[in-house]
């Protein structure tokens, strides 16, 4: 889980396994254009499909080079 992502920082979405399956970008890739420091840290992310989403701190993890391929 990523706390504090730099802006530009590729991340991964993922929440939790029963939860997933409601959950529309589980699992997608893309780049931080936001990063919060305040209450509540929420992060803006732009998906690699092109959407703009705000993601809470705890759904955000490091993405891989293989994430990065498949995604």
């Amino acid at each position: 889980m990523l706390i504090a992502p730099a802006v530009g920082q590729r991340v991964r979405l993922h929440y939790n396994p029963k939860d997933a399956s409601k959950m529309p970008h589980h699992g997608k890739a893309g780049a931080v254009v936001i990063s919060g420091r305040g209450k509540p840290r929420n992060h803006l992310v732009r998906l690699d499909n092109g959407p703009l989403i705000v993601v809470p701190c705890g759904n955000i993890y490091k993405a891989t080079a293989t994430q990065d391929a498949v995604c």
